[in-house]
């Protein structure tokens, strides 16, 4: 829950993981595993990092 609150607030997967003292890689780990659970895009993939 704390993951996806802080990364609508960054909008930026490198941000999000140097708040939360996550690795980038991690970040996008378990965004794809939130995706997996509702079945579409949870965000617009952008510029590298960014959401």
């Amino acid at each position: 829950m704390r993951l996806r609150s802080v990364l609508v607030r960054q909008l930026h997967l490198g941000r999000t993981a140097e708040l939360l003292g996550l690795s980038q890689g991690r970040v996008s780990q378990l965004v794809e595993r939130l995706e997996g659970r509702v079945g579409a895009p949870v965000f617009e993939r952008k510029a590298a990092g960014s959401c």
